[in-house]
């Protein structure tokens, strides 16, 4: 009699932690991922600083 409740118990809290343990993943993904993406535009931003720098040279170059 009780151990149909036991077993449904412990199906419940397995069910419940795997539940708990996806959620933590799915959070750490994200924020994982946003932080890929801000250094991703931080290089982005290095790289366009760099070529309007080239652009500026090349430009005072051609004025003179």
């Amino acid at each position: 009699m009780f151990a149909g409740i036991m077993i449904t118990n412990a199906l419940f809290q397995l069910f419940s932690f795997a539940i708990i343990i996806g959620a933590i993943f799915f959070i750490v993904s994200i924020v994982r991922s946003s932080k890929q993406r801000n250094e991703q535009l931080k290089t982005i931003a290095e790289k366009m600083d760099h070529l309007e720098k080239k652009v500026d040279k090349i430009s005072s170059k051609d004025e003179r």
